[in-house]
């Protein structure tokens, strides 16, 4: 998991929709904004996965993505990971590599 100090507050979440580039994949979009420090949360609404128990085995996965991704990688700027609908019904496996490939663009086109 990724360290508290290092999430974003919900308050802060319309300041970095607006300002923030958008990556996109079958299951995912992040909102990535350039900074020097490193945040990250991770959003899965009620619409991709009705009990809370699905929706936060969703989340502490992508938080295990990016804090493995992010020991191989340095990663700075602010990353919000929205789930789309549908991922809930996709293996582990896939979901993590699509999570992997976003992150790897991004680092390239940031």
């Amino acid at each position: 998991m990724v360290a508290t100090q290092n999430r974003i507050p919900r308050a802060l979440f319309p300041t970095y929709f607006a300002s923030g580039k958008r990556f996109h994949s079958e299951h995912f979009t992040i909102v990535y904004t350039k900074a020097t420090d490193f945040r990250v949360s991770v959003v899965v609404s009620k619409k991709v996965a009705k009990n809370a128990v699905d929706r936060n085995r969703l989340r502490r996965r992508a938080y295990g993505v990016v804090e493995r991704f992010g020991k191989a990688h340095t990663m700075g700027g602010t990353y919000i990971i929205l789930y789309k609908s549908g991922a809930l019904k996709v293996a582990r496996l896939v979901l993590q590599s699509q999570l992997e490939a976003l992150l790897a663009q991004i680092e390239k086109a940031g």
